[in-house]
C-alpha cells in the first residue's frame, strides 16, 4: 500500500475550524438520562437514545430497562416509539448505531453486554411518524439466539434505500465468519450481499468494506473457531448485489501487529480508515492516491471517533486512553486540518451531509455534559 505522508499540527497550532453551532443540550450523568448521538441526518437530525442512570446494574451486569430512542431537532428530544413490545421474549435492550436512510431512521439494539456476543435487532420508523417497526433480527442468520461476534459489533451502513452491517454467522464446518447483509430501510427481505467481508461503510453507489482472509483463531469462549479479526486482504468497493472491485490491497495481509481498527464513510467519495499503527488514512472510490495522517507523537487516536461529515474526515486524538480528547478536521480537497471547538471531548463524532455532532465534559465538573450539533461551513 502506498500513500503519501500529510503531518498533522498538534492542538495548539491547528488553525480553528469553520463551523455554525445549531444545536447543544446539556445532561448530568448522575441525576438525569445519559445522552449519546448514533446517527445525524443530511439535513442535521440527530437520533439520540437516552440511558437512564439505573437502566444498567453495574453490580449485576444487567440492563434493567430498554434505552428510548429520540429525535433532536431545534424543537429539542422527540421519542421516536418504544420497542418493547416488538419482540415480548426480549430482554431489556441498549442502542449501539443508527443511521438515516431516505425517509426512515434506522437503529441497531442488543441486549448483550459482553464484548464477544450479540443479538442484535434493527428497527426502523418513518422520519415523518408512525409505527416503529423490526426490520431484521441476528436469528434470521444464527437461529440459536446470543451471536458470537467475530469482528465486533454490527454498525448500520446506509446504501441508496438500503441499510447494511456485517453479521457472524456458522458455516457448515462449524467456523464462524462474518458477511455483508442488507435490507429494505422501508422494509422487505434481509439479503446477502458479500461473504468474508466486515466493517461496511456507505459510499456513493455501494459499500467500502475490509475483505477478510479466510482463516480461523479461537474465540473468546472455549470450542468457539472464528474469523481472525485482524486478517485483513483488502478494502474493497461492493455494490448492492454483491459486485465488487478491490480499492486498497494490504500485502501479505494484516495482522494484530498492523489491522484495521475501524473504516468510515459519509455516503460520498471519500473514506477513511483507522490503523492500529496509530495513523489515519483517507482515499476515494475514484481511485486517488492513499493519504496518511501522521499524528503529534504525545497523542493517540480514539478509533471510535472516526467519521466522514461530507467529504472530509474527523477524528479525535488524546494523550492516553480515557482521557479528553480534542478532535480535528481534514479537507482532503485541499489537504487542510483544522480544529473543531471541541477541548475536552469523548471522542464520539457522528456526522450526516455536513452536520457533526460530539459530546464534551464541562472542564470543571466531570458530571456535567453537552452535546453540541454543528455544520461545517
Amino acid at each position: 500500500m502506498e500513500f503519501t505522508d500529510i503531518e498533522v499540527p498538534p492542538a495548539s497550532q491547528a488553525d480553528a475550524a469553520r463551523v455554525e453551532i445549531e444545536l447543544a443540550e446539556d445532561y448530568r450523568m448522575v441525576t438525569g438520562p445519559a445522552l449519546s448521538v448514533r446517527a445525524v441526518s443530511p439535513d442535521g437530525i440527530a437520533l439520540v437514545d437516552s440511558m437512564d442512570p439505573a437502566a444498567f446494574d453495574p453490580d449485576t451486569w444487567v440492563l434493567n430497562a430498554t434505552s428510548p430512542v429520540n429525535l433532536w431537532t431545534e424543537k429539542g428530544l422527540e421519542p421516536v416509539g418504544d420497542t418493547d413490545g416488538l419482540i415480548p421474549e426480549d430482554e431489556h435492550r441498549q442502542v449501539l448505531n443508527g443511521a438515516f436512510v431516505g425517509d426512515s431512521i434506522t437503529w441497531l439494539e442488543t441486549a448483550s453486554i459482553d464484548l464477544f456476543v450479540s443479538d442484535w435487532r434493527i428497527f426502523r420508523r418513518d422520519l415523518n411518524g408512525g409505527e416503529v417497526e423490526l426490520l431484521a433480527r441476528s436469528e434470521q442468520v444464527h437461529p440459536e439466539g446470543q451471536l458470537p461476534l467475530a469482528v465486533g459489533d454490527a454498525v448500520l451502513a446506509p446504501v441508496a434505500d438500503r441499510v447494511g452491517w456485517h453479521t457472524t454467522y456458522v458455516r457448515e464446518d462449524g467456523t464462524l465468519r462474518t458477511k455483508l447483509v442488507s435490507i429494505p430501510a422501508a422494509g422487505g427481505d434481509l439479503r446477502d450481499e458479500a461473504d468474508l467481508v466486515a466493517m461496511p461503510a456507505g459510499v456513493e453507489g455501494g459499500w467500502v468494506a475490509l475483505r477478510m482472509i479466510d482463516q480461523t483463531v479461537a474465540g473468546a469462549e472455549e470450542g468457539w473457531e472464528i474469523q481472525d479479526p485482524n486478517a485483513a486482504a483488502s478494502i474493497a468497493f461492493i455494490e448492492p448485489g454483491g459486485q465488487t472491485r478491490e480499492l486498497v490491497k494490504f500485502p501479505g495481509g494484516t495482522s494484530d501487529l498492523w489491522a484495521v481498527a475501524r473504516i468510515a464513510a459519509g455516503g460520498g467519495e471519500v473514506y477513511a480508515w483507522a490503523m492500529n499503527d496509530g495513523h489515519i488514512y483517507v482515499s476515494s472510490i475514484d481511485g486517488s492516491d492513499v493519504v496518511r495522517l501522521t499524528q503529534p507523537s504525545d497523542v493517540q487516536v480514539v478509533p471510535h471517533s472516526l467519521a466522514v461529515c461530507g467529504e472530509r474526515v474527523a477524528w479525535s486524538v488524546a494523550p492516553e486512553e480515557g482521557s479528553p480528547t480534542v478532535t480535528y478536521l481534514f479537507d482532503p480537497a485541499d489537504g487542510q486540518i483544522a480544529l473543531l471547538p471541541s477541548e475536552n471531548g469523548l471522542g464520539n463524532t457522528n456526522c450526516g451531509g455536513p452536520f457533526i455532532a460530539w459530546t464534551e465534559i464541562a472542564m470543571d465538573d466531570p458530571e456535567a455534559r453537552s452535546l453540541t450539533l454543528a455544520r461545517q461551513s
